[in-house]
């Protein structure tokens, strides 16, 4: 095994064990996944990642309707988030994070009015689009448990899945239980490269946290740029049909980007 391999396996280890030692009900963690994890994060980047920001085109689709324009996507470890549209109708923004340790959203729309984001459309992952920090961001949390699923083929490729969610223990059973299946997603990882191909989790109506919409990312065109291997083919499907098409253009990693940017309205 490399020697950043080694290393991502002990700090994954490092932080699993952290977070089993200081909560009431440790958590049971699959070694399996432990280990695939930390060789996804060694094939995916041989460095210190703290930020990325991306640009490029976007489609939108909504039934026969296609919006083209460009994107601007933001983040940042552990979890923010910001994409910036810009498309025929005007400016749409959509910013992720933390707040009062919760996660929290909030979306602008043309007429620049924000919008709270629903709490329970806020416990998936806010850097979807940038697996990397997905990785990162989910085996940094105690509270995040990843589970072993198999080996699977998944369009026509064989592929590693594995599932994480939270255990939070400082909540009722029910709030618990609630928070484990929001937070619920799975990540795909192609069997020779332990590259992310697709991640799926689900979506819920804003009044309705009981009702699933199925989510897919899929990433492809993976390049290298400082070292991280990056999907320049970012696409977003929902209950089956494909909703965002992003091809990235540029890539620029670790260029300090502020709290501030990433402020929820």
């Amino acid at each position: 095994m490399r020697q950043f391999e080694r290393t991502a396996l002990i700090l994954c280890c490092i932080f699993l064990s952290g977070a089993t030692a200081s909560s009431q009900q440790p958590p049971q963690h699959d070694p399996q996944a432990q280990a695939l994890v930390a060789r996804a994060l060694a094939s995916t980047s041989n460095g210190v990642l703290n930020d990325v920001t991306l640009t490029g085109s976007v489609t939108r689709i909504a039934g026969s309707d296609k919006d083209t324009g460009t994107v601007t996507l933001k983040a940042r470890v552990p979890g923010n988030s910001r994409i910036d549209f810009t498309l025929p109708h005007g400016p749409q923004l959509e910013v992720r994070g933390e707040s009062s340790g919760s996660p929290a959203g909030s979306w602008t729309g043309p007429d620049g009015v924000a919008h709270a984001m629903s709490l329970h459309n806020c416990w998936n992952d806010a850097t979807w689009f940038f697996p990397a920090f997905s990785l990162l961001g989910a085996i940094s949390n105690p509270q995040i448990v990843f589970t072993y699923v198999g080996q699977e083929t998944r369009s026509n490729s064989s592929v590693y899945h594995l599932r994480y969610a939270r255990q939070v223990t400082t909540k009722s059973a029910t709030s618990a239980q609630l928070i484990s299946r929001l937070s619920t997603t799975d990540i795909y990882l192609d069997a020779r490269s332990l590259l992310p191909v697709s991640v799926t989790y689900n979506a819920h109506p804003d009044d309705d946290a009981s009702t699933d919409i199925p989510v897919e990312i899929r990433y492809s065109d993976y390049r290298i740029v400082n070292g991280t291997k990056v999907p320049f083919r970012i696409q977003r499907l929902l209950n089956g049909g494909q909703v965002l098409d992003l091809v990235v253009q540029t890539v620029v990693i670790n260029s300090g980007l502020s709290d501030a940017v990433f402020t929820i309205q």
